[in-house]
């Protein structure tokens, strides 16, 4: 994530990309891709799911996380939930459509 002033930019990876970093971080004793640490970040408005990384670490995802904390709330997201898991994401950014100032049309 690429935060400039009041502006948040997410960093968008193909997917081919994603599973390039991940392959090369394969266990040098299997042909088995190493599973990678991510910040996963949940947000209600907007209703948003982000994924932040990949680290070679637990400890270095968990130190990573806040900061993305705190750019989210610079933007005004609330209810942020934030985990560091391993995964193997495929979409970084998530967006579910939700924003409450946008009018509903039935």
């Amino acid at each position: 994530m690429i935060h400039s002033g009041t502006q948040l930019h997410t960093q968008k990876l193909y997917p081919w990309e994603i599973r390039k970093a991940a392959l090369s971080h394969q266990s040098e004793f299997n042909s088995v891709p190493k599973l990678l640490w991510w910040v996963e970040i949940n947000t209600a408005v907007p209703l948003c799911t982000y994924f932040f990384g990949p680290f070679d670490s637990r400890q270095e995802a968990q130190d990573s996380r806040l900061g993305y904390v705190d750019d989210l709330c610079q933007e005004q997201a609330r209810g942020i939930v934030a985990q560091v898991k391993q995964c193997q994401p495929t979409i970084l950014t998530i967006d579910q459509g939700y924003y409450p100032n946008q009018s509903l049309t039935l």
